[in-house]
């Protein structure tokens, strides 16, 4: 088999059962905690979001730098210089938040949620997410040198090991020693540490390695000034975009901890969790292709751009789209056979639908993002978010006080939606032949063909009463309309060429 295939098989059941265990778990922990201690777990997952502002996109900077200059031992030793006092940085900043974060704990946790859960525990619980987020935030730079060499295997190893302690290992403890969400948030402490450690060994033997591998420097170094500017030009709008994507995605989940109590922000967050299954197929994904379609660009190998890029958005187009419209007509089903608690099913359906395809919809949006960033050309994508944010944020925030999770979620659908036809229609315009053809022979009719099928199937006679047998039932429908998908694309393949990078000026 393939290398890569092998590769990518290894990443994506680290992904899949990444999902399947957080997944599977939450009852469990939801009946071990309680539904008003699962909220914090919530809050902690939108504020570890609302502070990766910090990282201010200095990690997507140092992957690709660590890409484009590797051309000789000058370029990376001269790039080694930057990625130290980088670190510097986020040292700096992870002490400030381990400092800042137990003050705010302590003053604000309380008054900022609404929640019968004793003062300690919430105050404790928050502080302990501060430091958590301190270590993972450390994690950056080492992680941006990880992706930068392609080192899949052990950035995916060291997530399988954190993920098994934080998750399986924990509930197993909490429920063996009888203890509550303050050791789940110490456990998460002990698990970010050792990621940490592991990410900060790994990632300098590697770039030791890379420098010694690296050419040695033939000519001095031409118009430095210039890439410089262009780096610092670079880093500011990756840092805005990141900042912007941020505030766009966890306004109403912010919004939502102020104006809900956080027994119904716990129901929320359980929706919201459910969408993680879309980090099975994205994030894996996107670590491959971000340093891969960076490094095909600047070695001018467009085909191989083209068949990579085009492949992987048909791809996930052909999961997405039956998945999508499936828990429109069967969310509720899905969460019953998932949780077992009918009115806990009846309520997180009114949000799981609308969010998971406002998800879908944001991972294709990423494809603009990887074209546009493998360019090294994100100033036109940053002018467009930022106008998009400017409309999004108080429209989160006020949906969230008058209509609370059910505005905020048809919101972030739709909003979505238009988003990537939008913009993204644009970009596949102007970088490929055809490009729009992905949007009006791909997706839309494939959505229509998804919601046709679906929508018939919703009159076949389902067994409600026992939960295994409505799962195989579901489970079936749900593998046709995927048939269905394949079957369309591969017609569709026969007629139309494969879509082709243009050749755009450096």
């Amino acid at each position: 088999m393939n290398r890569e295939y092998k590769l990518l098989i290894y990443i994506y059941s680290v992904r899949i059962y990444t999902a399947l265990v957080t997944i599977f778990l939450i009852p469990i922990l939801i009946g071990e905690i309680g539904l008003e201690a699962y909220g914090l777990i919530g809050f902690f997952a939108v504020l570890q979001a609302c502070l990766s502002i910090l990282d201010a996109g200095l990690g997507g900077v140092i992957t690709r730098e660590a890409i484009v200059s590797r051309k000789n031992q000058g370029t990376y030793k001269k790039f080694s210089i930057l990625y130290k006092k980088i670190i510097i940085f986020f040292i700096i900043v992870s002490l400030l938040l381990v400092t800042c974060g137990w003050w705010v704990s302590e003053q604000y946790s309380t008054s900022w949620l609404n929640t019968k859960l004793d003062k300690s525990v919430v105050v404790f619980c928050t502080t302990v997410m501060f430091w958590v987020f301190a270590l993972r935030y450390m994690q950056g730079p080492f992680r941006s040198i990880l992706l930068s060499n392609e080192s899949q295997i052990i950035l995916t190893t060291i997530n399988l090991f954190t993920i098994t302690l934080s998750q399986p290992l924990t509930i197993f403890l909490m429920k063996y020693l009888d203890e509550g969400i303050k050791f789940y948030f110490l456990m998460q402490l002990i698990s970010s540490a050792i990621g940490c450690i592991s990410m900060v060994l790994y990632s300098e033997k590697i770039r030791r390695k890379v420098l010694f591998l690296c050419p040695l420097e033939e000519d001095s170094i031409k118009s430095e000034d210039t890439s410089v500017r262009k780096l610092i030009v670079f880093a500011l709008q990756l840092s805005t975009l990141s900042i912007l994507w941020v505030l766009v995605n966890q306004s109403d989940k912010l919004a939502l901890t102020k104006y809900s109590t956080l027994t119904e922000y716990g129901i929320y967050s359980v929706a919201v969790s459910i969408i993680s299954v879309l980090a099975i197929l994205s994030d894996p994904l996107n670590q491959y292709l971000q340093p891969r379609l960076t490094r095909y660009y600047h070695q001018n190998n467009l085909k191989e751009y083209s068949k990579l890029f085009s492949g992987a958005l048909k791809f996930i187009c052909i999961l997405t789209i039956p998945l999508s419209v499936f828990l429109f007509f069967y969310g509720k089903d899905v969460l019953f056979i998932w949780s077992g608690d009918e009115t806990l099913s009846i309520k997180a359906a009114k949000y799981l639908p609308w969010l998971f395809i406002g998800g879908v919809f944001s991972i294709y949006s990423n494809f603009v993002f990887l074209l546009l960033y493998s360019f090294g050309e994100l100033k036109r994508h940053t002018i467009v978010y930022a106008l998009f944010s400017l409309f999004v944020i108080p429209a989160n925030v006020f949906l969230a006080k008058q209509y609370l999770g059910q505005g905020t979620s048809i919101f972030f659908g739709i909003s979505s939606m238009f988003l990537f036809l939008l913009w993204g229609g644009y970009n596949f315009a102007k970088f490929f032949v055809k490009g729009l053809r992905v949007i009006y022979v791909y997706i839309i009719p494939l959505f229509l063909v998804e919601i046709i099928y679906f929508k018939t199937s919703t009159a076949f006679p389902y067994n409600h009463t026992v939960k295994w047998t409505l799962f195989i039932q579901l489970f079936s429908v749900g593998l046709v309309g995927l048939a269905l998908a394949i079957i369309y694309c591969k017609l569709v393949d026969k007629k139309n060429s494969q879509v082709i990078l243009k050749i755009v000026d450096k």
